[in-house]
């Protein structure tokens, strides 16, 4: 099987998100997804991506319980909305303009 992914800057997210993502790394703290670190950033599987209503809870649980912001969720809807099952957040890959940045 092959899958598509998202390849964007870590600027697309705010710095309490990295905190919560090298946190989740680091740590025992469990996500509703999964994170992998690497050298620049973090790959984030997108899960449910043919199940919206699942998805949609995934959103609210990311902002109610980890307090994600509403710009990293905006980036994991974006890359859902286009069928890709992972995000790599690398802080050398392209600046979406459509997306918020954050200068940290």
């Amino acid at each position: 099987m092959f899958a598509k992914y998202l390849d964007i800057s870590t600027g697309h997210y705010t710095l309490n998100d990295s905190e919560w993502l090298m946190r989740y790394t680091k740590s025992n703290v469990e996500l509703p997804m999964r994170v992998l670190p690497h050298a620049y950033g973090y790959w984030v599987h997108i899960p449910y991506l043919e199940e919206r209503e699942l998805f949609i809870e995934l959103l609210v649980e990311l902002v109610h319980k980890y307090s994600f912001s509403q710009a990293f969720l905006t980036v994991l809807t974006y890359a859902w909305s286009n069928q890709c099952a992972w995000i790599n957040f690398d802080q050398d890959a392209d600046i979406d303009n459509k997306l918020s940045v954050f200068d940290w």
